[in-house]
């Protein structure tokens, strides 16, 4: 125990017991509680009163099911945040001296650039955090993890970038047309391609497919929505398959797969499209973290196109932009 002027204050008090505490508030209930924590009810309703106990008052009022705060519930909960942020800058703090930077980075990273960059972040992440999870999911949803402190890192198109976040420019890359193999004998043209096969689609959700409509509608093209796919490798199928034609990216186009060697990739008639790629990181505490990620992803960016994309789409290398080519 410690003895101030103001009386006696108890180190009994932990940061997994706050944790608990706040976790309480959040979720409403102490079933919720133990769930979000993985642990049993019992389990939590033992470390609030635990609590309530050490400090001698009532946390919160039962309406119910629901859990309403009190007022000295409400003053615990403004000191055990600000508690368990300072418990954790000072773990990022002596982590520096052990090698290790941050002891967990959360990473959301959209799928079409999961297939180049998700084992470079590994391997640049892995001496400098203790932790990483690292999610490939569709753009909107990382979009609400950015907003609501799920990810410290996105990677995703420019379009998506969120106030407050430090940017760094990855790769900007064109759009290309995707034809059955040996369908144009000379001049590309899509019209002629819209006229015989339908369009396959990416699912509308999608911000790639916002943009390709936007293409479509500026080259006064009407194409009717028979395929409508939300993964490369289902467009790339079908367009194998000589069923439709499709517009992507390069870098999408390394999910293909074998379906590559029965697919003829063009450059996108003017005016063609583009879209840009970048790297977001949130808060100061990640250091230079982001710095060395962004130079990472860019390195294996220009090695997947001078490599791999160059070999299937080499008419569309030039247009890739990569920052420090």
């Amino acid at each position: 125990m410690v003895t101030g002027k103001a009386g006696v204050f108890s180190t009994e008090l932990t940061t997994r017991a706050l944790e608990t505490f706040l976790t309480v508030c959040e979720t409403g209930t102490m079933s919720a509680a133990a769930g979000a924590l993985g642990i049993s009810q019992a389990a939590v309703s033992q470390q609030t009163a635990r609590i309530e106990r050490i400090l001698d008052v009532r946390l919160f009022e039962r309406t119910g099911a629901v859990l309403i705060l009190t007022p000295a519930g409400l003053q615990l909960r403004y000191h055990a945040i600000r508690i368990l942020e300072a418990a954790h800058q000072a773990e990022v703090a002596m982590l520096r001296y052990q090698g290790v930077l941050v002891p967990r980075i959360s990473i959301g990273l959209m799928e079409t650039m999961a297939d180049v960059l998700e084992l470079p972040i590994i391997e640049t992440l892995k001496p400098l955090a203790e932790q990483i999870t690292i999610a490939a999911l569709p753009q909107p949803k990382f979009e609400e993890a950015l907003l609501d402190g799920r990810h410290d890192i996105v990677v995703l198109a420019q379009d998506g970038m969120v106030e407050g976040m430090r940017w760094f420019e990855l790769v900007t890359e064109p759009g290309v047309l995707l034809a059955p193999k040996g369908f144009f004998r000379g001049e590309v043209a899509i019209e002629a391609l819209a006229e015989r096969l339908p369009m396959v689609r990416f699912s509308s959700q999608r911000r790639l497919a916002r943009l390709i409509d936007t293409y479509l509608r500026r080259i006064t093209l009407g194409v009717p929505r028979r395929f409508e796919f939300d993964r490369v490798s289902m467009i790339a199928h079908t367009v194998a398959a000589g069923d439709a034609w499709a517009i992507t990216t390069p870098y999408g186009l390394l999910q293909a797969g074998d379906n590559l060697e029965r697919i003829d990739v063009h450059p996108l008639p003017a005016p063609g499209l583009s879209r840009t790629i970048v790297l977001g990181a949130r808060g100061a505490e990640l250091l230079n973290i982001p710095d060395k990620l962004a130079q990472q992803c860019r390195l294996a960016l220009r090695r997947a196109r001078d490599t791999r994309i160059s070999r299937f789409a080499p008419r569309t290398v030039q247009d890739i932009r990569i920052p420090g080519s």
